[in-house]
């Protein structure tokens, strides 16, 4: 057991409980980084299907991840409770300061991967973020060229080169097929 200031204890059992649920916590964040990896290169590649594929996929990572920090809080204050000191925070550091020797190391070590785990997903994201935004420009940019941008240049003609009556749609998106 891990004494506090205060002489309550954290059992060795709820911390080993704990620790495996960060461990679960870290598999999901570097299986969700390896999911958005993948998801960049089919960005790369302009494979739609993928990219669409790989947000669900995305989805249900995040929706796993959410559940184990939610478990992770919901015992956090089990173990405040044992400690006799409810409405006080108990976090991962306020853990570690409570541990000795082989234990805290590895503590601190998980914590540390988990740190990094998070941040590499937030590095991604923002990378995808705008390999999205200049694919986005880029079809704007096409679409630009090649719709006129004078409203009076817009007729469009016969292959004998004469004036049809119609007119081009700006928006090349609401065009009837």
């Amino acid at each position: 057991m891990t004494r506090d200031h205060q002489g309550g204890t954290i059992g060795k059992e709820k911390r080993e409980a704990l620790f495996h649920l960060l461990m679960e916590e870290l598999s999901a964040y570097n299986y969700l980084a390896e999911t958005i990896t993948a998801k960049q290169q089919a960005i790369l590649h302009n494979n739609l299907e993928q990219v669409e594929h790989l947000t669900g996929v995305e989805q249900l990572i995040v929706n796993k991840t959410s559940q184990l920090i939610q478990n992770r809080s919901n015992m956090m204050k089990e173990m405040v409770r044992g400690l006799g000191q409810e409405g006080m925070p108990l976090t991962l550091s306020g853990i570690i300061e409570r541990l000795q020797g082989g234990e805290k190391e590895r503590w601190q070590k998980i914590v540390r991967r988990l740190t990094a785990a998070v941040e590499k997903i937030q590095t991604l994201n923002l990378q995808n973020m705008r390999l999205l935004d200049t694919s986005l420009k880029y079809v704007r940019g096409m679409i630009d060229m090649f719709a006129p941008a004078d409203e009076n240049m817009t007729n469009l003609y016969t292959s004998s080169g004469h004036n049809s009556g119609k007119k081009m749609v700006k928006n090349l998106l609401d065009c009837n097929a």
